[in-house]
């Protein structure tokens, strides 16, 4: 299947066919943004992640979408670089988000998030980083969630990788938006390796929060 994302630049942050699903649906992308603006809502401006991380990793994150850009980043050389190389699935690991800082040299939010997200479990591989590739259900930004529109045409390749992941027997946690997920891929709800956390609140990968509380050598086994 192809990949929608192979042209994202600063200037063309949208994949061209969300892009003409969304003028066909809200007219513009003005229109589409106004609409959700009380949430944050940024296509323009802002670089799209859809998923983050190597294809290939052994277990599969599904998330909701990017959070809020931080405007530090804007125009980012650095930041489009890694971005890219992200989206055309040339990044080893979610671990590339380390490689982009800020003018005073800080840390982007995606390096903040995982470190704190994984830090469970990262503690019981030895600090070692888990294999893990994380999908977002809506690929843009925004502050919070909101009605997310139920069907863009890049979700096609963000499914079909997801498929790829259950035909190979790959473990898929669901972090956010599980009825979202069911609905748009029936197959996951009865799917054999599936991980249901115990709470999305802040979604936690760790031994708690996924059930395998105690059980260090499943843990080992599976990232």
């Amino acid at each position: 299947m192809k990949n929608p994302w192979l042209n994202i630049s600063w200037d063309n942050p949208i994949a061209e066919s969300d892009r003409i699903r969304i003028e066909e649906r809200y007219g513009s992308v003005d229109a589409f943004e106004k609409k959700y603006e009380e949430y944050g809502l940024k296509l323009r401006g802002a670089l799209p992640e859809p998923y983050s991380g190597n294809k290939d990793s052994k277990v599969y994150c599904l998330n909701m979408n990017p959070g809020k850009w931080i405007s530090d980043f804007d125009g980012s050389e650095s930041m489009l670089e890694m971005t890219v190389k992200n989206l055309r699935h040339e990044v080893e690991d979610y671990h590339w988000w380390n490689q982009i800082k800020d003018k005073d040299g800080n840390k982007h939010n995606g390096a903040k998030w995982t470190d704190e997200t994984l830090n469970g479990i990262k503690k019981i591989l030895g600090n070692r980083n888990p294999c893990i590739f994380f999908v977002e259900y809506f690929p843009y930004h925004s502050d919070k969630g909101f009605d997310f529109p139920s069907y863009l045409p890049s979700y096609d390749y963000t499914d079909h990788l997801i498929m790829e992941a259950m035909k190979q027997k790959k473990y898929i946690i669901v972090m956010r938006c599980k009825k979202r997920w069911f609905n748009r891929i029936p197959q996951l709800e009865n799917y054999e390796k599936i991980i249901l956390p115990h709470t999305s609140r802040r979604g936690w990968i760790s031994p708690k929060n996924l059930g395998l509380e105690g059980q260090n050598d499943l843990i080992r086994e599976i990232f």
